[in-house]
């Protein structure tokens, strides 16, 4: 039979066929959208700042291996007094095993005899680079016994001897050796090789008690310090980083301590100027005065750009010492590697760009498929539900079937609502997923365990997509079936269909559902009146603007029926007009609004495909509606 439509059905036809092209079209476009910005937005952007990002790199590395120097250095120098306290002690214990063993083994011998067997073979003693030798004093006339670097004063009395500041310097070893039997003593004085400047020394000395003598030793500190810096120096001089500039060293006078290039070691640098005419080792010494910081030098101006090449140092200071320490960021390394990196970039982009074309194809192609069979499946019902009215002769039932087919648009128009809410999230979701493998890619973390994870939650939301379609479909499919079947599942579906459209009037929609309960008949009939008493529900409390609005949905069975009871607190219905709501054409919204026979057709399904009862009430918030049908007895 030819079906005749009118304008406005031919119209919602072709909308229905268009609709998937269109949808698949736009996510398409959208994807390689994404594509495009991606690959030449982001790439260029990435390129820019590689550089960058080597540059702070390699200054943190510097900083880094500059700074573990500076621990060293600080560490070792730490360690210089009790080094010196250390060597002293174990050189006078190894005099005072000498004397004592000369002294024992010669006790048969006179006392003059033996003192000078015990001077003698400790006079030409060196130790500490030759900087170390053996004195001798009487405890009691602070006379001298042994002094190797001036014979000349021996026999004379120290008693008077004294330092710049005042210190009597023999004295406080005597007095040491007799209160505790020996120990440390510092006092200031002139080293052989300068006579204008007194330095800081410590000295040890142990009693030696058969001749009431004490043997002793010192070290000026700056001699041993000295020692300990050519160590360090020496020690600095032979680190290499592949991974960044060589450490140097240079001190606040300007001359070169440690380099990498020994020829300008112990060489005055203060000069040095950069192609800009910039002082760079002055500039060095007063960032490492301050504290520490990274200078910039150039090495060389291309005639004919004026591009710069330039070179950074971090530096820190070492004030204790007046050192300033540094490391040069290799500009060459930065720049081989920045061209490792773009390749690989170009490779990584490559391979993504690939990945997440070959990802958005596949959605598409999907959500395509899933609207396709969406609008072939609403042309069916439409053009069916058409036959089925021009094919009805008798005016009774073609008037009861023009009620149902207007009450099932209605209805289908609310799930195409339904629907577009339930697909905000999921596609928003694959938007999002989309989106997350995009900037993974940008980020180079995009693995295949990442990307197997996206696509598991791409195939849940399509999934549930799919659903929604397949419930949908269910709802309106063309033939009626009278078969056994399960209530709760039943609601749990119709509220998986409304769920969205509710939450987004912020309405609160619960289920109270009670034991499995198998009831018989048509159960596309009892999906729409249930549908169709949530969506009075929903109407009441939107009209009457309840502050917080909710619907409660309760399933009880008892021996021989099942209840279905379905309240909201939207203020009831009033009592004058609570007697008609299941009349037909009887309606309380607008015109526009309102059909009259949605209740009229929820009590006629009722009552006649289930053989059930239903009626309403006012409770202290709302209406109340139960729905009274016998259980499926096998």
């Amino acid at each position: 039979m030819k079906i005749n439509l009118d304008s406005q059905e031919k119209k919602l036809l072709r909308y229905i066929k268009l609709s998937p092209i269109i949808f698949g079209a736009l996510f398409f476009i959208f994807g390689i959208s994404l594509i495009v910005r991606y690959y030449y937005l982001e790439e260029i952007d990435d390129i820019k700042n590689i550089k960058k990002r080597l540059i702070e790199t390699k200054k943190n590395f510097a900083k880094s291996k500059v700074e573990t120097i500076i621990d060293i250095i600080q560490s070792k120098r730490n360690e210089i007094i009790p080094d010196i306290y250390k060597n002293l002690k174990n050189r006078v214990d190894e005099a005072h095993t000498i004397a004592m063993s000369i002294y024992k083994n010669n006790k048969d011998k006179s006392e003059s005899f033996v003192k000078r067997l015990i001077k003698d073979a400790l006079r030409d003693i060196r130790f500490n680079n030759n900087r170390g030798y053996y004195f001798i004093y009487d405890v009691n006339s602070y006379k001298n016994i042994l002094l190797p670097i001036a014979p000349e004063l021996e026999g004379k009395s120290f008693e008077n001897y004294k330092d710049i500041n005042g210190k009597f310097i023999v004295k406080e070893f005597a007095d040491i050796c007799k209160k505790q039997g020996g120990g440390y003593n510092e006092w200031y004085w002139r080293k052989p090789d300068n006579n204008r400047v007194d330095f800081k020394k410590i000295g040890y000395s142990r009693l030696f008690e058969p001749y009431d003598w004490f043997i002793g030793t010192g070290e000026y500190i700056t001699d041993y310090e000295n020692i300990v810096k050519k160590k360090l120096l020496k020690r600095v001089g032979n680190i290499e980083y592949k991974e960044s500039g060589n450490i140097f060293i240079l001190n606040y006078n300007g001359i070169i301590l440690s380099r990498n290039d020994k020829t300008i070691i112990g060489k005055n640098r203060l000069k040095l100027q950069d192609a800009n005419g910039d002082f760079v080792v002055k500039k060095i010494i007063d960032t490492a005065k301050k504290g520490d910081g990274f200078i910039e030098y150039v090495v060389n101006i291309h005639s004919s750009t004026k591009n710069e090449d330039k070179k950074i140092f971090y530096v820190k200071g070492f004030d204790k010492w007046g050192w300033a320490i540094g490391s040069e960021i290799c500009y060459d390394d930065i720049n081989r590697e920045i061209s490792n990196k773009i390749e690989q970039f170009k490779k990584n982009i490559t391979t993504t760009l690939i990945k997440l074309t070959f990802i958005i194809t596949v959605i598409a192609v999907i959500l395509f498929w899933i609207s396709l069979k969406f609008s072939k499946m609403m042309e069916r019902i439409f053009i069916s539900y058409k036959e089925n009215l021009i094919s009805v002769e008798d005016e009774s039932k073609k008037r009861l079937l023009a009620i149902e087919y207007q009450n099932k648009f209605t209805a289908l128009g609310e799930m195409i609502g339904n629907i577009s809410h339930q697909w905000k999230q999921p596609l928003n979701a694959l938007n999002i997923s989309v989106s997350k493998l995009r900037f993974l890619a940008h980020k180079k973390k995009l693995d295949t365990l990442m990307l197997d994870k996206s696509l598991s939650r791409m195939e849940k939301n399509i999934s549930f997509l799919s659903r929604t379609i397949d419930l949908f479909r269910d709802f309106f499919k063309r033939d009626s079936v009278c078969e056994a079947f399960e209530l709760n599942e039943l609601i749990e579906n119709i509220l998986f269909i409304v769920q969205a459209s509710f939450t987004t009037k912020d309405i609160d929609i619960v289920a109270n559902l009670d034991e499995k309960i198998i009831i018989y008949g048509d159960r596309l009939k009892l999906e729409q009146a249930i549908l169709n008493i949530l969506n009075n529900a929903k109407d009441a409390l939107l009209i009457n603007k309840i502050s917080y609005p909710k619907i409660v949905i309760e399933t009880k069975k008892s021996k021989k029926f099942a209840k279905i009871e379905i309240l909201d607190n939207g203020g009831g219905i009033k009592p004058e007009i609570i007697d008609k709501v299941f009349d037909l054409y009887f309606t309380t919204k607008d015109k526009l609004d309102g059909t009259g026979f949605g209740l009229y057709l929820v009590k006629t399904i009722i009552e006649n495909d289930f053989n059930g009862d239903i009626w309403c009430r006012n409770s202290e918030n709302g209406a109340v509606f139960t729905i009274k049908i016998p259980i499926y007895m096998q």
